[in-house]
């Protein structure tokens, strides 16, 4: 897989390659990861990808399920230190 990187904050950046297969997220679940850790709500990021709130949630608590964190903020702080 190609890796991609995802620019955030004005300059960090999210390896979708390498979290992708470190933590097994479906390229769904990343992109669910990507807007979370941009800052943006689940219901933001719901609305940004054309999926409901719910579907949203459910797919973070997979998300936080296969990195082991519990709260968004734990994710997000995981998620820079892949790169």
């Amino acid at each position: 897989m190609a890796s991609m990187y995802f620019n955030l904050f004005g300059g960090a950046q999210l390896n979708e390659g390498a979290i992708v297969s470190t933590f097994g997220l479906t390229p769904k679940e990343f992109a669910v990861a990507h807007f979370i850790a941009s800052g943006l709500s689940p219901k933001q990021t719901a609305e940004k990808i054309g999926r409901s709130t719910y579907t949203v949630r459910t797919q973070l608590k997979s998300i936080f399920s296969k990195t082991d964190t519990h709260r968004q903020n734990e994710l997000v702080a995981l998620l820079l230190r892949v790169n």
